[in-house]
């Protein structure tokens, strides 16, 4: 038996292909011989489209000379080339026997039997015929296997749908927009070696009529899937056991496949960075997917934008990379799943995020939407929302009070964050609103300044520095502030209670109540964990005497000045851990009262102990214990601490360069520091002036290095050693004032042999 074909629209039944049934080589029915161009023999087989056995391909020899094979460069690089060209031809030719006979395809075959075996890439080799949308020829047998590249290979093919299941596609790498726009095709492929493919995207794109299974696919190559069932309307094949690991790109890759609902959860989607639109209008899923990784993924928007159907949870999403969630669930009528633990904090578009979200009412109350730059429209028609989003700073986006919530939910429906109705402060406001805190228009902008929503204000810094204040500002929300820097400077009257403040964000103290001469209340229970400067804190807060001894100081680096004049303060610090400590100068100066016990304190980084005790008249704890080996300044460091008289001799002052009357008016100080290493001291002066009880024998210290002993002993009444074998060679002042009214006065044989300038 055999089938004679005629060509395309044979010339007397233009309907399309013709088959002719033979017995003993004789056409039993059709046209007849000459309407003919060869014949394929089925052997037994029934004939039909589906189950055609090719076994013999012989020509008549009337109208075929010899076969022909196409070579490698048939196709050129953008899609054109000899395949291209006897593609048209055949086309053209097809409706004419004359035409077909003088053509330069006569002799080589039916295009169902061409050999392209050799040819390498087929792109855009049939979006390039002149009517694309009309090849529909039977090219199943065609060997593919050197084709590495089909990108838009059958891209506005329409009416194409010949089967090519057989065709061997292990060497093709490229399947980008392969079958876009061929709207009719919708053949098996499930038996395709796509091992290799590595991109895609837009494969099916607009394919309206394909619905067949690829479960068998290997597609762990592939990096790209966006827009690969775009448009797919019949799709929906069970493709939940692919291996898409090495996908980057899901953007748009099941959009308007309208039937699509079949079970994902098993995808690894670890390295898609895109899923914006991805089941728009799958108006039907509604599938498993909550286990998803998507914790490389920026881009959601659209997401699931009318996917009317969904309502799985995917609360357990990691979602911080993601910076584009607008219309994430626009008309997504059904979902309502709980996503408040979602980290938002890197989102800036959620735009329409839940317009027309029928049915969504969520605490997403805690989210982090600091960031966004846009909101607008967010729940437009979500008519049942109903959540509290107070804390959210939508001031960060300028609204007024009266546009508020006719650009974030449609005009006139209830809003729930304002709390007072009155506009949020900001760190870029609050400074104007402190100055112009009492007028009318601030009042009406604000509200009174005990009412403020200062939930947002991230920096306080010098908020009332020169301000006559002490109104009532318990009540305010710091818990964003970072920066109090000189917050209350020289606002001398104020004395609110604070203590119930959440400071745990605050890193800068820095004079932060100087010269807050009527501040007194308790803020021990204040985290200051964070706090890294508190330089000055206190400096001249007079009144203040509270208990801070619980603080956590260990972040702190600085500690210069700030009790300087807190002339009340006398509270316990031993517990501080000051081990971060790298400048103490100042820090107890004209505490007339403290004498609190210092020696757990670890001041091994302390670099500056400068009048650290300077005035301090009452202190007189035991601070042997310190490792002072990285101290280099100690001037005036007991200057006029009357009632100090504690040992020193363990201190490691090898470091020290600067002493400068570091013991001056220290009248009660006589203790035992003759082994003190004095190497690398060069200012000395006035070290013992008035320092009326010391007369320790410090003749062994070296001070080879001093440059300036001018008042060293002077007043030092008690003090009389012999430091006659003392090496001042480098002293570049002394004179009779280093010793003048001391216990030296008039025993000359105790002076070096140089004292004198």
């Amino acid at each position: 038996r055999k089938v004679k074909i005629t060509y395309k629209n044979g010339i007397n039944n233009p309907s399309g292909i013709h088959i002719f049934t033979t017995v003993n080589n004789t056409i039993t029915s059709g046209n007849g011989v000459d309407n003919t161009v060869g014949y394929l023999d089925t052997g037994a087989s029934a004939i039909g489209p589906n189950n055609r056995i090719y076994t013999n391909i012989s020509y008549q020899s009337s109208y075929v000379e010899l076969g022909h094979a196409f070579e490698a460069d048939a196709v050129d690089s953008d899609g054109e080339g000899e395949l291209l060209d006897a593609i048209q031809e055949w086309i053209d030719t097809s409706q004419d026997k004359d035409d077909y006979e003088n053509s330069d395809v006569y002799g080589y075959g039916h295009i169902s039997t061409w050999d392209v075996s050799k040819v390498t890439t087929f792109y855009c080799l049939f979006y390039n015929l002149d009517d694309a949308d009309e090849f529909n020829e039977d090219i199943s047998l065609w060997n593919v296997s050197s084709v590495t590249d089909m990108t838009y290979a059958f891209e506005e093919c329409e009416v194409f749908n010949q089967d090519i299941s057989n065709w061997d596609v292990s060497s093709v790498k490229d399947m980008y927009s392969m079958f876009y726009e061929a709207e009719s095709f919708n053949q098996p492929l499930n038996s395709w070696n796509v091992s290799g493919v590595e991109e895609m995207h837009e494969m099916f794109y607009y394919a309206e009529a394909f619905n067949q299974p690829l479960n068998s696919w290997n597609v762990s190559g592939v990096e790209t899937m966006n827009e690969m069932f775009y448009y797919a309307e019949a799709f929906n094949q069970d493709i939940g056991g692919w291996d898409v690991s090495s996908v980057t790109n899901m953007e748009a890759m099941f959009r308007n496949a309208g039937l699509f609902n079949q079970p994902l959860n098993s995808w690894n989607v670890s390295s898609v960075d895109n899923m914006n639109y991805m089941f728009k209008n799958v108006t039907l899923f509604n599938q498993e997917i909550g286990g998803w990784d998507v914790s490389s993924v920026t881009d959601m928007d659209h997401m699931f934008s009318n996917a009317r159907s969904f309502n799985q949870d995917i609360g357990g999403w990691v979602v911080h990379n993601v910076k584009e969630m607008d219309e994430m669930f626009e008309e997504a009528v059904s979902f309502n799943r709980d996503i408040g633990g979602w980290q938002v904090r890197n989102v800036r578009d959620m735009s329409k995020m839940f317009a027309d979200a029928s049915s969504f009412n969520q605490d997403i109350g805690g989210w982090d939407v600091g960031n966004v730059t846009n909101i607008s429209y967010m729940f437009l028609r979500a008519h049942a929302f109903a959540q509290d989003i107070s804390r959210w700073p939508l001031v960060s986006l300028d609204w007024t009070v009266n546009n508020k919530w006719v650009d974030f939910v449609e005009g006139g429906e209830q809003g729930y964050f304002a709390i007072n109705g009155y506009d949020v402060l900001t760190s870029s406001n609050i400074d104007a609103a402190v100055t112009s805190r009492n007028t009318d228009i601030t009042i009406a902008r604000y509200g009174q300044i005990q009412n403020w929503d200062t939930r947002y204000v991230t920096d306080m810094k010098e908020l009332f520095e020169y301000v006559s204040f002490n109104e009532d500002i318990s009540n305010w929300n710091v818990s964003q502030v970072t920066d109090m820097m000189g917050m209350f400077r020289y606002s001398q009257e104020f004395n609110i209670d604070i203590s119930n403040w959440d400071v745990s964000k605050v890193t800068n103290m820095y004079r932060m109540f100087y010269y807050a001469e009527d501040f007194n209340i308790d803020i021990g229970g204040w985290d200051v964990s964070k706090v890294w400067i508190m330089d000055s804190m206190f400096y001249l807060a007079t009144g203040f005497n509270r208990d801070i001894s619980a603080w956590n100081v260990s972040s702190v680096t600085s500690l210069e000045k700030i009790f300087l004049g807190a002339e009340k303060f006398n509270q316990p610090l031993n517990s501080w851990n000051v081990s971060r400590v790298t400048d103490m100068e100042a820090m107890f100066r004209d505490c007339l009262v403290f004498n609190q016990p210092l020696n757990s304190w670890n001041v091994s980084k302390v670099t500056d102990m400068d009048s650290m005790f300077y005035g301090a008249d009452s202190f007189n704890a035991d601070i042997n214990s310190w490792n002072v080996s990285s101290v280099t300044k100690m001037r005036y460091m007991f200057y006029h601490a009357d009632s100090f008289d504690t040992n020193l001799d363990t201190w490691d002052v090898s470091k020290v360069t600067d002493m400068y009357a570091m013991f001056r008016n220290a009248t009660l100080f006589n203790e035992d520091i003759t082994t003190w290493d004095m190497g690398k001291v060069t200012i000395a002066g006035g070290m013992f002036l008035e320092a009326e009880a010391f007369n320790q024998d410090i003749s062994a210290w070296n001070v080879s290095s001093v440059t300036t002993f001018h008042d060293f002993f002077r007043g030092a009444s008690s003090f009389n050693r012999d430091l006659s074998n003392w090496n001042t060679s480098s002293k570049t002042s002394a004179s009779t004032s280093a010793w003048e009214n001391s216990g030296m006065d008039g025993y000359s044989d105790h002076y070096p042999d140089d004292w004198y300038d």
